[in-house]
């Protein structure tokens, strides 16, 4: 039995009278950021769940990062991308071409090839 009770938490089973509550919060970690009182006060002029953004923010950057490392990723988002395009071929592979290149200048600049 798996019933949804709130926005964040499952009652997974019932036994002798007491619930059994599993709520994924209860293994998340906690990063604190600290941030500058400016910042603090623009923040404090937009209702806004900044945790929700912070979390999305660290997602969207770990992306970033896995498809830096990930060749298959980027093909697989080239793809994904020419798909939808009006590019043809040949002006997809000069297209990877010169990202190729662009990333090879990057990972060349950081020491790392």
């Amino acid at each position: 039995m798996f019933e949804f009770i709130s926005s964040d938490a499952w009652v997974i089973g019932l036994r002798k009278g007491f619930y059994f509550i599993f709520s994924p919060k209860l293994f998340m970690r906690e990063i604190v950021v600290k941030v500058p009182e400016e910042l603090e006060k623009e923040m404090e002029e937009f209702s806004e769940d900044w945790s929700k953004i912070a979390l999305e923010a660290i997602r969207l950057k770990i992306f970033e990062l896995e498809l830096k490392r990930s060749r298959k990723l980027r093909h697989l988002l080239f793809k994904a991308l020419i798909s939808k395009s009006k590019f043809s071929e040949k002006d997809a592979l000069e297209l990877g071409r010169k990202i190729n290149e662009s990333l090879y200048k990057d990972l060349k600049s950081e020491g790392l090839i």
